[in-house]
């Protein structure tokens, strides 16, 4: 979920599946590729980039390129951020490989909310990479990510 116009405006998981692959894609990518990285149908895979499109996150042109509005790569950038502290999450706590902890953080990041985010940096207190190495994205304001 994103704040647009203090409306709240929902992102279902798929979609932000979608928005975090472009946002480490970095560049524009034409819709047939992006549907065989991800194994898709064409036809969900083209409701979803609509849907995207309606809500102001990406530009995208029928049988031409996807890529991320500015709106698009904040929002991604915030999943970013949530996907990586999570790695160190399982990897601190639960001391799990970080190769298994990406793949779980790869799963579980559509679905943790800002507030849950925030306990766990709470927790470990900011840091600037992930276990991985990959850079932590700092988030300037209110993260606006629904979740649980």
């Amino acid at each position: 979920m994103i704040l647009e116009n203090d409306q709240q405006v929902e992102i279902s998981i798929n979609e932000k599946i979608i928005l975090d692959f472009l946002y480490r894609w970095i560049r524009p990518i034409r819709v047939g590729d992006l549907k065989n990285y991800l194994n898709v149908k064409h036809s969900t895979l083209n409701s979803q980039l609509q849907n995207l499109e309606e809500k102001h996150l990406i530009k995208w042109k029928r049988y031409g390129s996807v890529e991320l509005t500015e709106k698009g790569k904040k929002y991604s950038s915030h999943l970013t951020r949530h996907h990586r502290i999570l790695e160190l999450f399982l990897v601190e706590t639960l001391a799990i490989s970080v190769l298994e902890a990406h793949k779980i953080s790869t799963e579980i990041t559509p679905v943790a909310s800002c507030k849950f985010i925030h306990y766990i940096v709470q927790k470990f207190g900011e840091h600037d990479k992930c276990p991985c190495g990959n850079e932590i994205p700092q988030i300037e304001g209110e993260c606006s990510i629904g979740g649980i």
